[in-house]
């Protein structure tokens, strides 16, 4: 298994397709609606098996006019961070979605493609909306600081009134908006 960006239109496809699918098993989410205002340039990470079998994809996002496409679908500011980023070179990671029987170190390998990825394209490092057993399951690889949001502080009632597309994916955990600089990645996967 490797970790590596998609080479073609068909494995892109397949990627999208599958974070289509585990959205929708994990979190009732047509991950296909949660549309942004504007487009944004994104590279897509892919883990294939032996056999040629998808096991896990995430994506890189690129902002758009200093805009990150959490910022845009969830209304929010991610760059309240405290971290020393340099915002034209940091990107978003979203679109994590794993095969339920894939190996425990897909996660690991998607990681350190990022990583990699990260200081080949010499970025700072990257923003993220995680819930909270993501955000649990991150932190035993490395620290990440919580950016504050009004999100973080809303009823989950109005909060869905105002995102109904979210189906139940706020329900039963919380989602928490996160900003990493590469260093910290770095430092907490060469434990």
């Amino acid at each position: 298994m490797r970790a590596r960006l998609a080479r073609n239109k068909k494995e892109i496809s397949e990627a999208y397709a599958l974070v289509e699918r585990r959205y929708w098993e994990t979190h009732q989410i047509e991950a296909s609606k949660l549309h942004t205002s504007q487009r944004y340039r994104t590279k897509v990470l892919v883990v294939y098996d032996q056999n040629d079998k998808l096991l896990g994809t995430a994506s890189l996002m690129f902002p758009t006019n200093g805009i990150f496409p959490g910022e845009d679908l969830f209304q929010v500011d991610f760059h309240k961070s405290s971290l020393p980023l340099d915002w034209n070179r940091t990107v978003e990671y979203g679109r994590l979605a794993i095969e339920p029987q894939a190996p425990p170190e897909v996660l690991l390998l998607i990681q350190k493609a990022f990583l990699y990825y990260g200081k080949r394209w010499n970025l700072s490092g990257f923003v993220a909306i995680v819930r909270t057993a993501l955000g649990r399951s991150l932190r035993k690889s490395f620290q990440f600081e919580t950016i504050p949001t009004c999100l973080n502080d809303r009823k989950e009632g109005s909060f869905l009134e105002n995102l109904p597309y979210l189906g139940t994916y706020p329900k039963n955990e919380n989602l928490y908006f996160i900003a990493v600089t590469f260093q910290m990645m770095a430092e907490g996967l060469s434990r």
